[in-house]
């Protein structure tokens, strides 16, 4: 028999069923006392043999109607009724859809007139940059409702074909990526241009002009014109820091 201070019992309590015995989980009607950690006993006072008894388990199980689940439709059978209470839209409203990448090609028109319109989009919080259509363009510029307009930016630029097109259109995405807070615009891939290229002041020709454009480095160290060697010019470049031009064979280059 384990022994209780008067304190820490409460004894000559009445069950009315609403306690069971533990063991047998039959419900107990009679008398029984609480200790102060929360156990039951059958009898009124603490006694040698300790029955234990413990509350009977009286919450329902709910059963859950298919009609009373409320679904978000914008995402599929997604039980997300909770954002759309949030973002107070109706969960019944179609989702809004991104901008779908394009990578249109220039026309033999626009081969012609040596330049075409490019269309991007950036989201609003991230940095990732992607090529649209014109017709998401305008879709996003209009807010069309069906798009998420209000999650995405959209920009149009002109993109030179012609002669020193690289310099211009650097030029032009340096202008987009400043004016618009579209930090490494200029380094989206799709753009293609080279991986060394210097917009002036680091260069100059062997007639001493500056030099801007693609160039590339020889396994020996030469500086050269163009993106790789034999790809047309591979004129030799001297640093501006420098005193004297770089010399060497024409090696394999990079």
């Amino acid at each position: 028999m384990n022994y209780y201070p008067k304190s820490q019992v409460t004894t000559n309590l009445t069950s009315n069923g609403d306690l069971v015995i533990k063991k047998t989980n039959t419900p107990y009607f009679g008398k029984y006392y609480a200790t102060s950690t929360g156990k039951y006993f059958k009898g009124p006072i603490p006694s040698p043999i300790e029955v234990e008894l413990t509350l009977i388990n009286n919450t329902p199980e709910i059963e859950i109607e298919e009609e009373d689940i409320k679904i978000d439709t914008r995402f599929g059978t997604i039980l997300n009724y909770e954002y759309s209470t949030l973002t107070s839209l109706s969960p019944d409203s179609p989702l809004k859809l991104p901008p779908p990448p394009s990578s249109p090609q220039p026309t033999i028109v626009d081969i012609d007139n040596g330049e075409y319109q490019r269309y991007f989009a950036k989201k609003t919080n991230e940095l990732i940059y992607i090529e649209i259509s014109i017709e998401t363009y305008l879709s996003f510029s209009n807010g069309d409702p069906k798009f998420a307009t209000d999650l995405y930016e959209v920009i149009s630029l002109l993109w030179s074909l012609g002669g020193n097109a690289e310099f211009i259109n650097r030029k032009i995405v340096a202008i987009v990526e400043k004016n618009n807070k579209w930090y490494g615009f200029s380094k989206y891939k799709g753009f293609g241009f080279s991986s060394r290229y210097t917009q002036g002041g680091e260069f100059r020709l062997p007639n001493g002009s500056n030099y801007i454009g693609p160039y590339h480095i020889m396994s020996n160290g030469t500086l050269m014109t163009g993106v790789s060697h034999g790809g047309g010019g591979d004129i030799i470049l001297t640093s501006i820091s420098s005193t004297s031009p770089s010399m060497g064979s024409s090696g394999g280059g990079y």
